[in-house]
């Protein structure tokens, strides 16, 4: 997949290549990445499950220090937690959701299927910007000519579904380098359980047409791109503000999608995938 300025960053940094979530999912990971905990821990276990505080973060430890620590974009935390950032700029994960997913026996579909929510692909305008980008930029430059030392957790919700970006990032993907999904042996009569309750899940034990899924993979690798692009910026913004020799920026991630690897579609699992 194209990105030049995170092969940048990678290339004059550090990097983990083998950083795993401690759940899969997008409320209780990010969670577990600002308290560093485990999510059973903190009784985080699901997207219908946020944090709702109680524990200490990284950011009351920052700011103990007499370090700025902010957010922009999406946090997925309960309302009005105690979580020592500056403030949700994007707004919390709502409560009152159902935690179904792997929490029922026998473990229950998901009302409307991921096929109908999630599967929708859509070409965005060029100067589409996903609303959080400008925002980051503006914060960076305001720093400039403060000496008080600062933390930014920015989150960009790319690449997510639903699938969509410009057409200039699909057009790096043409159909002869996108690679089918990997499918074990046995697939799919010899799968664990787990993984058949995950299809179940899903909605997704029909599978999909090979051009389906070929245009689904195409889009998740074109909107990887385009966050690449957004990071470009940040970067730049460090530099015309005169602190990028000054920051350091990590650049990691909540949980990763299947993309029809191991038959499966979404987030859920610890496969490498």
């Amino acid at each position: 997949i194209k990105t030049p300025h995170l092969d940048a960053l990678a290339a004059r940094g550090i990097n983990f290549t083998n950083a795993y979530a401690n759940t899969p999912v997008c409320c209780p990971s990010r969670a577990s990445q600002i308290t560093g905990r485990w999510c059973h821990d903190i009784n985080a276990y699901c997207n219908a499950t946020p944090w709702e505080g109680g524990v200490s973060t990284y950011a009351h430890d920052l700011s103990a220090q007499g370090i700025i620590a902010d957010d922009i974009g999406k946090m997925d935390l309960a309302p009005g937690c105690d979580h020592g950032f500056g403030g949700f700029k994007h707004g919390p994960r709502k409560l009152g959701g159902d935690p179904y997913e792997f929490m029922r026996d026998p473990v229950a579909q998901r009302v409307g299927g991921y096929r109908e929510e999630c599967f929708q692909v859509k070409i965005v305008p060029e100067d589409w910007k996903d609303g959080s980008v400008d925002p980051v930029k503006q914060w960076i430059s305001e720093r400039a000519d403060d000496p008080t030392p600062w933390h930014l957790y920015y989150t960009n919700i790319l690449p997510h579904p639903p699938y969509e970006a410009p057409q200039s990032y699909c057009n790096l993907y043409p159909d002869d380098v996108i690679p089918a999904p990997m499918l074990p042996a046995g697939f799919p009569e010899d799968i664990h359980p787990l993984d058949e309750a995950h299809r179940y899940h899903w909605q997704v034990e029909e599978g999909f047409s090979p051009e389906f899924v070929r245009e689904h993979r195409r889009l998740y690798y074109a909107m990887t791109s385009w966050l690449d692009a957004f990071v470009g910026e940040i970067l730049q913004a460090l530099e015309q503000s005169g602190q990028a020799e000054d920051t350091l920026v990590i650049f990691t991630s909540d949980h990763g999608e299947h993309l029809g690897d191991h038959g499966m579609w979404s987030k859920g699992s610890f496969y490498d995938a």
